[in-house]
């Protein structure tokens, strides 16, 4: 039961990390734009120092939050491969560990394109 706990906690993790991670990668990119205007309008150096430094940020917070939501994922699957992960828990969760690393796998897999 303790184990059924700790994997269900795990994905919800997972799931708000994958939701964090979202929305950093957003953030990155309205960053990344503001930042490729400025400099396409020949803003001014205060304006363009500025996009530059919430563009070098939300970068870092990418970053960041894909390391978060990596470790939580490699926790998860070390937790379900290891041998007190049962068969009857393995029936009940399976389907939610799947859904949620898929899902994770798919997050991290679009800031990448």
């Amino acid at each position: 039961m303790a184990l059924e706990k700790q994997v269900a906690l795990q994905l919800k993790v997972i799931e708000r990390l994958t939701k964090d991670y979202e929305v950093d990668l957003k953030e990155y990119s309205e960053c990344q734009e503001r930042l490729l205007i400025a400099k396409r309008d020949d803003a001014d150096s205060y304006q363009k120092i500025q996009m530059q430094r919430l563009f070098e940020e939300a970068e870092n917070m990418v970053k960041f939050s894909r390391k978060r939501l990596q470790e939580a994922v490699d926790q998860l699957t070390k937790t379900t491969e290891s041998e007190n992960f049962s068969n009857e828990i393995k029936g009940e969760l399976l389907p939610k560990v799947t859904e949620t690393l898929n899902n994770a796998q798919n997050a991290m897999n679009r800031s990448q394109n």
